[in-house]
């Protein structure tokens, strides 16, 4: 098999490649002028393609782990509002007041708190 038709089995084989070389007129002239390069673009151009790809899933873990922490932090001023409303009503049955007013009590508090 001559040196050109092994070029035009290996482009056909790998697609993705013959597409990204035809974009680059200066390595087609360099490929012509030696074939035997064309491998080693291969190869340069498969790892560059694997980079891409582990760069694409880092993004994607990232923006998961945002996700992640956004909805850990709204879960954590949650907990932090129920904890005040529990303080609150502690206080106010230590107040010697029954718990169902010291319950009253608060609810009015949160209450005034959401509408500021």
């Amino acid at each position: 098999m001559g040196k050109k038709k092994l070029i035009q089995s290996q482009l056909k084989t790998n697609p993705e490649f013959s597409k990204w070389l035809k974009e680059k007129p200066e390595l087609v002239k360099k490929v012509k002028e030696d074939p035997s390069i064309l491998e080693k673009m291969m190869i340069s151009w498969n790892r560059d393609q694997h980079k891409k790809l582990n760069l694409l899933r880092i993004g994607e873990s990232y923006r998961q782990m945002v996700n992640q922490i956004q909805e850990l932090n709204s879960l954590l001023q949650r907990v932090d509002h129920l904890v005040s409303n529990v303080k609150t009503i502690s206080e106010k049955m230590n107040e010697n007041k029954t718990p169902m007013s010291a319950l009253e009590s608060v609810k009015s508090v949160s209450k005034k708190k959401s509408r500021s």
